[in-house]
């Protein structure tokens, strides 16, 4: 068993595994492969340490594409499909809201997978949260913004608990908005800066992602996602 990998019977074995070669080596759609990671979310009220596991499921096929199903540890699903323009993501289910098609699809990884490649995309703010007294009411800003996605590496070297991975593809994001919030803040600046690595054979490894606003109550929120294990 290699360091890091969930066991279970039946590994599945990958014919692909070459750097650069397609999307599907660094954001693996087979059925069965399985990821645990460690997230640690920052906000104004202190520190969270959560898990998070995600799973592929069997494929399905809606419009003549192949969409894969995977599973996150809150039970919500997310469906991907890979074509000419890279790996995207294309709908969504909750146990809360049920089946959702985006209105478009949302990339994941743009092919080719080399440095300068650029996309747009939608981004929320998620961590720029505090409770204040007396009652301690949670003040939360959810701001959707553009953001602009870049491939800035491709030969990167990442070391999270689950171990060492040469040849990772870095994804850079940034984003800026001003919204009147409402609450006590009214408008407020936003940003949001991101950066993910992918390693082939195995699919995203580390997830770093910052939150900032020009307001002094809730200037600044974070996450880091590590991954501690996973499966083929």
């Amino acid at each position: 068993m290699r360091r890091g990998i969930l066991p279970f019977a039946g590994l599945l074995s990958l014919l692909l595994g070459a750097c650069g070669s397609t999307g599907e080596d660094y954001f693996p759609l087979n059925p069965g492969r399985a990821w645990q990671y460690d997230l640690d979310i920052q906000t104004m009220d202190g520190l969270q340490h959560r898990r998070h596991r995600v799973e592929n499921l069997p494929a399905v096929t809606s419009g003549g594409r192949r969409w894969v199903p995977r599973r996150r540890g809150d039970g919500g699903i997310s469906y991907f499909y890979e074509d000419e323009a890279g790996i995207s993501r294309v709908a969504e289910r909750s146990a809360e809201d049920g089946f959702v098609t985006l209105s478009a699809p949302e990339i994941v990884l743009r092919y080719p997978l080399t440095v300068g490649t650029k996309w747009g995309g939608k981004g929320r703010t998620i961590t720029l949260e505090r409770r204040t007294p007396p009652e301690e009411s949670l003040t939360k800003i959810d701001v959707e913004m553009d953001m602009e996605y870049t491939i800035t590496d491709i030969d990167a070297v990442v070391t999270v608990p689950a171990g060492s991975f040469a040849h990772c593809v870095l994804v850079r994001g940034a984003g800026a908005a001003s919204r009147d919030v409402g609450y006590y803040i009214g408008r407020t600046n936003l940003r949001i800066e991101s950066a993910e690595w992918y390693a082939p054979d195995v699919g995203l490894v580390k997830a770093v992602r910052t939150e900032t606003t020009t307001d002094g109550s809730i200037p600044r929120g974070e996450y880091t996602l590590l991954l501690t294990a996973y499966r083929r």
